[in-house]
């Protein structure tokens, strides 16, 4: 993925089984990506083939939806009202 001013995240599958993966297991567990327009941005990587948990949810202002990479780690897509201080 990578951003408007250049900056990148690159997501390369890796070898071999870990199975099945947890948030509390060591290791990348969890990643939130800020985005301007989440609506817009699921319909994009829905379209794409990615298989979210549930649909987009709101609570206080600030709206996410998950999903996993390809080796089950959890990412989520995160908007908020108020950018954090």
């Amino acid at each position: 993925m990578k951003a408007p001013n250049g900056s990148m995240i690159e997501i390369i599958t890796a070898e071999g089984d870990r199975g099945a993966q947890t948030m509390k297991l060591p290791g990348l567990r969890h990643l939130a990506l800020v985005v301007d327009d989440l609506d817009a941005e699921y319909s994009r990587l829905r379209a794409a083939g990615i298989l979210f948990q549930s649909e987009p949810q709101e609570a206080k202002g600030t709206r996410t939806v998950f999903f996993s990479d390809p080796e089950g780690n959890y990412l989520h897509l995160i908007q908020r009202q108020s950018p954090l201080p």
